[in-house]
């Protein structure tokens, strides 16, 4: 199984990079199909975060296809060979930090699956951007970020200049090492954690990102002209979608998801902000949860949605 989905995913890749226009670049949004005829930026957005790359197809984006497609095939394999071992209603109950190594590979395989629909999603939206700025639409979106600046956001480390960004991440460094004095590690935080926990946060940090700041807000800002009533409505839904068993009343995470969009809107709507300080935040987050878990010990908020 596990041969199948990297042969998959090679294949995939393989055929997006032959495929890659290169004076646009490999995860460029540039419309292919009748490029004059306005695109729909509700439908086909929500369809491609569904099926992922569905609208990269229909565009003849054919390198962004490729690797949304064998993304997501890789999160249903991944997902499927570790659904055997779950008992889905423990895992259900359980906090992100608990997961023991099976139900680990399930949450990050069905992780992937969505990562992909949210690159996808946004990939579709800034396409229907480039068709309809013509005319006035979507004006404030000055900067044609792509997918791939997302995914490689969160190693611009320049970000770490400005106290937006280094601020909210010294402090919950120092809660969580005051913590972890406190009492003693459940046990040594081995590779395994450090693969699930990089794994979860970029994952987290570029598609929700993607998603939420990158494609709901500013469809929200057109149709409501307001960047105000834009940011707290996405900051809600947000909000919304961090619901979990464990996590009930997630008003951290809606309000971190509004001090989020409010650093997108304060750059110029550019998402790398965004994006490195939700992926870095995940990290410690996770980091210092999986490490320093013991009895009555309340997880430090990590902004990941769990599956």
């Amino acid at each position: 199984m596990r041969c199948l989905i990297v042969g998959l995913l090679s294949c995939l890749l393989l055929a997006g990079h032959l495929a890659a226009r290169a004076d646009e670049g490999f995860f460029s949004t540039a419309p292919r199909l009748n490029p004059d005829v306005e695109r729909n930026y509700y439908w086909k957005p929500v369809a491609s975060f569904l099926l992922p790359s569905f609208d990269q197809w229909v565009e003849r984006q054919w390198g962004p296809a490729a690797v949304y497609a064998g993304v997501a095939a890789t999160g249903v394999g991944v997902a499927a060979n570790a659904a055997p071992a779950i008992d889905q209603d423990a895992y259900r109950h359980k906090d992100l930090e608990d997961y023991d190594d099976a139900e680990r590979r399930y949450a990050y395989g069905l992780q992937l699956y969505t990562f992909a629909g949210e690159l996808s999603a946004f990939h579709s939206f800034r396409t229907a951007v480039k068709t309809r700025q013509s005319d006035g639409q979507f004006s404030f979106l000055r900067k044609d970020e792509t997918s791939g600046d997302l995914l490689l956001a969160p190693f611009d480390f320049s970000q770490l200049s400005h106290p937006t960004t280094y601020a909210p991440l010294l402090a919950l460094t120092v809660v969580g090492v005051v913590d972890l004095s406190q009492g003693h590690k459940r046990r040594a935080f081995n590779a395994s954690d450090a693969a699930f926990t990089g794994g979860v946060s970029y994952n987290a940090g570029v598609g929700e990102e993607a998603f939420f700041r990158g494609y709901l807000m500013p469809v929200l800002r057109e149709g409501t002209g307001s960047d105000l009533a834009a940011n707290v409505i996405t900051a809600v839904i947000f909000g919304l979608g961090h619901i979990s068993s464990s996590n009930p009343y997630p008003v951290f995470q809606g309000l971190f998801g509004f001090y989020l969009g409010a650093l997108t809107q304060g750059d110029d709507w550019s998402l790398r902000q965004a994006v490195f300080l939700h992926a870095w935040w995940d990290v410690l987050a996770i980091g210092f949860s999986v490490a320093g878990r013991k009895e009555g010990y309340v997880p430090l908020p990590g902004i990941v949605m769990q599956f």
